[in-house]
Parts: structure tokens; C-alpha cells; sequence
């Protein structure tokens, strides 16, 4: 492993471990050796916007975008930044751009579930979470936010059926969604 990729590995362990401003110093240090990395501009906008420093976080996640516009993860960074910040129709068109980018990856769908979830869009939310659902079936984010949707759309016994599936996948990842609530 280079130097390279073992910052990179570091910054993604302290983002894991929550040591958010350490990831930050690790990440502006990266950025002042390679400020062309749309990667490390990403990666700050999530850990400015996990600090809720909201316009900065917006910023990076714009330069991001601009070094590598077709950069699919760049959008969707752009996207969680956007709905921290209670912008939800741009973090909507954020996150479609990135589904628009590449039409493979569940974790995008979960972000629009999210998305539409905040919107209280639920029958929108369910249909994203399906989808992320038919790429991943093994996605726990993805089951988590279809029973949330189900929830909210009144079909518990579907919430509770897939939220059984997904504990007996990963029981230390499953959201407790207080099914008996109405």
C-alpha cells in the first residue's frame, strides 16, 4: 500500500470511528498535497456537514462536483449535504443526478428514500427503497427506510416482515422503529 492509499485509509477510519475532527485535519492536509481530489473535497463536505457547518459543507461538496461533475458519488455527497442542511428539493435533485450517473448502486436509492421520507413522500420514499432494494436485497438501509415508508403508509405487517429479514441479516444494524406506535 502507498502513501496514497493509506491516508485514504485513515481518513476513512476515523470517519468509521466518529473522530470527525481528526478526519477533517487529515483531509486539509490531503487537500493541500492534492487539491485536484474531488474525493477529499467530498469526504470534507461530509465531515463540515456532520459539524453542521452547512455553507462550507456546500462549498467542498460543490468543488467536488466541479473537479469531477460525472463523479456519481460527488452528487450524492451533495446530496446528504443538502438535506442536513433542510434543502430538500435540491438534495431530491442532487441525489437523481447521481441515480441519473450510475443506476447501480442501492446506497443512492436509500439517500432519495431518505429524501422523500423527509418530504413525507411516502409512497415516492417506498418505491426508492425498492428499487435500492431490487440492486441489494441484502441493503439494510434500504429495508429500513421501506418500513419506516410502510409505516407511515399504514402496512405494518409489510414493515414488520421486512424488518424481520433484516434482523436476522445484521440485528446490530437494524433500526428499532417503535412498530406499535401508531
Amino acid at each position: 500500500m502507498n502513501e496514497h492509499e493509506a491516508r485514504q485509509q485513515r481518513i476513512w477510519l476515523l470517519l468509521k470511528q466518529g473522530r470527525i475532527d481528526r478526519a477533517e485535519e487529515e483531509l486539509r492536509l490531503y487537500l493541500a498535497d492534492h487539491p485536484d481530489s474531488d474525493f477529499a473535497h467530498a469526504q470534507l463536505a461530509l465531515c463540515l456537514t456532520q459539524t453542521e457547518r452547512h455553507q462550507e459543507a456546500h462549498q467542498e461538496a460543490q468543488t467536488a462536483i466541479g473537479l469531477a461533475p460525472d463523479n456519481p458519488i460527488a452528487h450524492y455527497v451533495h446530496s446528504v449535504v443538502l438535506m442536513q442542511a433542510n434543502c430538500l428539493p435540491e438534495a431530491e435533485a442532487a441525489i437523481r443526478e447521481a441515480i441519473n450517473l450510475d443506476q447501480s448502486s442501492s446506497m443512492f436509492f436509500a439517500q432519495l428514500a431518505q429524501v422523500q421520507l423527509a418530504r413525507q413522500a411516502w409512497q415516492p420514499a417506498l418505491d426508492a427503497a425498492e428499487n435500492g432494494l431490487e440492486i441489494d436485497p441484502t441493503d439494510d438501509d434500504c429495508a429500513n427506510l421501506r418500513s419506516i415508508a410502510l409505516i407511515r403508509l399504514g402496512r405494518r405487517t409489510e414493515a414488520t416482515d421486512t424488518l424481520r429479514g433484516a434482523l436476522e441479516r445484521d440485528p446490530q444494524r437494524v433500526l428499532c422503529l417503535g412498530l406499535s406506535r401508531p
